[in-house]
């Protein structure tokens, strides 16, 4: 029922967990073992339910033919990440197409390298099963001084004492607490102190933050994820990209959306987090649309920023080419076709052309899922409606699309369907202070510009006065 609600959202995280305490709530006797046995039994099971008509007798669980009800929008199935540490919970996650999660707990980047590793052998040992992901989880914090910093680590040493605490299952639990550390016993742990939070852990300033994140990029990690540190949050307003889709159906103008077209990922180099690189072109007018717009992409003035006649100027740095050049590269090896550019640009400076590749049919190809903040558009087909917003859907961004069509009704109706938090209708890139801008998904949280904006940064509060002059004569009853 949640991915029918989200839209096909879904991401299921599995994991055994760490606490004894847990373990005896759920089953005297249960262990970590035994715990993470009937986990492993149970994902297949699962997947099974989702295709439906499954009937299950296993070692721990037992039961007749049945379906899941309602089945999940996402076909086969949501995505699944298992919590792995050892190399046999990495094996049986990547054999059974799980993604994985991964945790160094309190421990500095040597257990990261040791748990991607893992992940590594496993992803080798089965190369008959395609590459799933894998995510990092670390405290992180963003300080704005070293004392901000030191009291982040101060504030995790805390939470490591704690979770040591509940780990051991020594000390007394009454209605769900433990019985409070005293500031001594925090002092006194061996491996526990500030001084090992602040180095093992993503702690510093914006500038050592982001060197670390760049490394576990290296590594080979697909996503990061924070885990809160400071136990004072500030809220805040995140904008984080997209790779947004750009919907034209045949009965659109179709000069205008290839004008606009053009405008959503050529200007500013494609260098835009609204960037619409992902076309989806109804089939009939593909080659005419194509075309006109290769045609048009084929004039575009490219020169100096300093020149005012420049319509088209360089990637910011020579990583963010390299890193464009290496993502074209595989997605016509995974079978996208080019149709323009496809190459850096012999100029001085990081210039790479306006490049068209033609997905049709390999919409998993690496241009098509993967933002690139770069001038590469991504093309595929629809034949239908449905098809078209089941494709711009496919995606875990959902910042801005576009929709090009002269029929308003179906414009209303699609736009309702687009899961982006911007939809522009017959344009593109029209921005104003006074509307709302941000996203859904991994496109961040929260809205700059318009009152939605004012609101991130105020609280609600709720007064309620009575206004009845007669006495409360019966305490156990509401008013």
């Amino acid at each position: 029922m949640t991915d029918i609600i989200t839209n096909g959202r879904l991401d299921l995280g599995i994991a055994r967990g760490a606490y004894s305490f847990e373990y005896e709530r759920l089953m005297p006797g249960l262990d970590a073992w035994g715990a993470g046995q009937r986990m492993r039994e149970l994902i297949p099971a699962v997947k099974k339910l989702w295709e439906g008509d499954y009937a299950h007798e296993g070692e721990f669980w037992k039961f007749p033919s049945t379906t899941s009800s309602p089945l999940p929008l996402q076909r086969p199935h949501p995505p699944i990440w298992v919590a792995a540490r050892d190399p046999n919970s990495h094996e049986f996650a990547v054999s059974n197409g799980c993604n994985v999660q991964v945790t160094p707990l309190h421990l500095g980047d040597e257990e990261v390298e040791k748990l991607v590793g893992h992940f590594n052998a496993a992803c080798e040992k089965f190369r008959d099963v395609p590459r799933p992901q894998i995510m990092l989880l670390r405290h992180t914090y963003v300080a704005s001084s070293e004392d901000d910093a030191q009291l982040a680590a101060d504030e995790v040493n805390t939470f490591y004492n704690y979770f040591g605490a509940w780990f051991r299952n020594e000390r007394p639990v009454s209605r769900g607490m433990i019985k409070p550390l005293t500031k001594e016993e925090i002092a006194a742990h061996p491996f526990y102190t500030p001084e090992t939070m602040r180095r093992n852990n993503v702690i510093g300033t914006p500038e050592e933050v982001i060197s670390r994140l760049r490394a576990y990029e290296k590594l080979g990690f697909d996503e990061y994820i924070v885990s809160n540190t400071s136990r004072n949050l500030a809220k805040v307003s995140l904008e984080l990209g997209g790779k947004s889709p750009f919907i034209v159906f045949a009965d659109a103008d179709i000069q205008s959306a290839v004008n606009a077209q053009v405008a959503a990922i050529f200007a500013a180099s494609g260098q835009s987090c609204v960037a619409g690189s992902r076309l989806l072109i109804e089939a009939s007018v593909k080659e005419r649309f194509l075309e006109l717009l290769v045609e048009r992409v084929s004039r575009i003035r490219v020169g100096s920023p300093n020149e005012m006649t420049t319509e088209y100027g360089p990637l910011c740095t020579e990583r963010q080419l390299r890193n464009i050049e290496k993502i074209v590269e595989r997605s016509v090896s995974q079978g996208a076709k080019v149709l323009a550019g496809g190459k850096a640009l012999e100029r001085n400076g990081y210039y790479y052309a306006p490049t068209i590749l033609d997905c049709t049919g390999v919409s998993n190809a690496d241009s098509v899922t993967t933002e690139l903040f770069g001038p590469v558009l991504s093309v595929d087909t629809f034949s239908s409606e449905h098809e078209a917003i089941e494709k711009a859907n496919s995606t875990a961004y959902g910042l801005a699309a576009g929709i090009f069509t002269t029929n308003l009704t179906r414009a209303h109706r699609v736009s309702r369907r687009v899961r982006s938090g911007i939809v522009w209708i017959n344009t593109y890139r029209a921005v104003s202070p006074l509307v709302p801008f941000g996203g859904f998904g991994l496109s961040g949280h929260g809205r700059e510009g318009g009152m939605a904006a004012a609101l991130e940064y105020t609280t609600t509060k709720s007064v309620w006065l009575r206004t009845s002059d007669e006495p409360i004569s019966d305490p156990f009853v509401m008013r």
